[in-house]
């Protein structure tokens, strides 16, 4: 059986000396919402938590989240054509940012 979820759409306002815009609120709910899914699936999301799929998931979400709420055709732009290999490693997980710690 589905659950209806009720979110307070009052979070996704803008507030002053807030970093976040909608659409990042809206992206963090959803991949919370994904997490949570595979979880109660009981599969097992470490093995997701810092790859790249994870990354590009979040990343094609905040693009679908931005259109939807009327974000600048550029800035979307922008974000579709982002390269975000650069923060993984060879094996598809987050790399290390302390390069002397490797």
């Amino acid at each position: 059986m589905a659950k209806i979820i009720q979110f307070n759409r009052d979070k996704y306002k803008k507030k002053p000396n807030q970093e976040f815009t909608a659409s990042d609120m809206q992206v963090f709910d959803a991949v919370e919402l994904l997490l949570e899914y595979a979880h109660e699936a009981r599969l097992d999301i470490n093995q997701i938590i810092d790859t790249r799929e994870l990354g590009e998931v979040i990343k094609a979400l905040h693009i679908f989240f931005s259109k939807l709420n009327g974000v600048d055709q550029e800035q979307i732009d922008w974000e579709q054509n982002i390269d975000i290999s650069n923060l993984y490693n060879d094996n598809g997980f987050l790399a290390s940012l302390d390069k002397d710690q490797d």
